[in-house]
């Protein structure tokens, strides 16, 4: 029996040009915010709540790199990939210790950890972000507050021949937004909110997604945008009506953009991650300075990096681009 061709051809395009997985731990459990990197460095996504990427030129790729803080394997080998799932070993991370909410004279709640934030341009890393930061809660309420940056490192990719009319040369570093917790804000206002409740791992994901001009443009100073979506996501252990403890928080936002001389877009993305460590109890006289954050610097007192907690991406990063990735100078020397 003849295959027509118009058969073949879609199967090819299938397999060439995109293909959706999904990334899972040896217990079937879907892991959100995966990074995945084609072998050239380039940005190819992430993962969402249900563990799910889409990955163009797979069949042309034999790995693509993988980056998440309870992930272990940094490969995906696609020869691996079986009926579009790819398993992954998770560390066994110590969990936070329960907080206890003692009768105490103390003014706030601080959940303290680590964040990265970084932009890419049609899949390049341009901005990288990297450092420590406070969420503040009201004791008595329990409604969050602010934020307080502790330290950060700030490293760019420059590209030495940015051209205004060509988008895909320019370093946006205007986009780059640190996580603010801002769903957290929505929770306490009752808003109802896209969530998941995974059973077997005991935890719920919160999401809100949104989006603009995916079936229209619009036109400012020269300047065409579309398919402008952001989604912010947060991780819990337990149920909503009976919640213990942040596990993780991401925020993702995507933008097609190109000058009006330019027949194609760019895609601009820009992504932020926070990972808990610690919880405790301040007076506000105990809480540090807020260290304002500075794109062309970076500001630290300690070698934060180093802690055993600590999720790695710059190191990840660095194995691509090596000493292209330059440290902005640090404020605090």
């Amino acid at each position: 029996m003849k295959v027509p061709l118009s058969l073949v051809a879609l199967c090819l395009y299938s397999l060439f040009f995109s293909q959706s997985i999904t990334i899972q731990s040896q217990k079937k459990v879907p892991i959100e915010g995966i990074l995945v990197m084609n072998s050239a460095g380039e940005f190819s996504g992430i993962t969402d709540e249900n563990g799910i990427i889409s990955l163009t030129n797979l069949s042309k790729e034999r790995y693509f790199l993988l980056n998440h803080p309870s992930v272990l394997s940094d490969t995906l080998f696609t020869q691996k990939i079986i009926n579009d799932t790819y398993e992954v070993e998770v560390a066994q991370f110590e969990s936070l210790e329960d907080v206890t909410f003692k009768l105490e004279e103390k003014d706030y709640l601080v959940l303290e950890g680590y964040f990265n934030a970084y932009v890419t341009n049609s899949g390049l890393f341009n901005v990288f972000v990297d450092g420590k930061v406070q969420y503040i809660f009201d004791r008595k309420t329990f409604k969050y507050k602010s934020r307080n940056i502790l330290e950060y490192r700030s490293f760019i990719l420059e590209n030495e021949n940015q051209d205004a009319k060509r988008v895909a040369s320019v370093v946006f570093d205007s986009f780059m937004e640190l996580p603010n917790l801002k769903i957290v804000q929505k929770l306490d206002n009752g808003e109802q909110l896209e969530k998941t409740f995974v059973e077997n791992n005991n935890e719920t994901n919160f999401v809100l997604d949104k989006s603009v001009l995916s079936d229209s443009e619009m036109k400012f100073f020269g300047y065409v945008f579309k398919n402008i979506s952001t989604k912010e996501s947060l991780k819990i252990d337990g149920t909503e009506t009976k919640p213990t403890r942040i596990k993780e928080y991401s925020n993702h936002v995507t933008v097609d953009l190109k000058h009006k001389t330019e027949d194609s877009f760019s895609t601009i993305i820009s992504n932020a991650n926070f990972y808990p460590t610690s919880f405790t109890f301040l007076n506000k006289k105990e809480l540090p300075d807020d260290v304002k954050f500075n794109r062309n610097a970076s500001n630290y007192a300690s070698q934060y990096w180093k802690e055993e907690k600590f999720a790695s991406f710059y190191h990840f990063l660095v194995k691509q681009f090596q000493d292209k990735l330059v440290e902005q100078p640090n404020k605090n020397k």
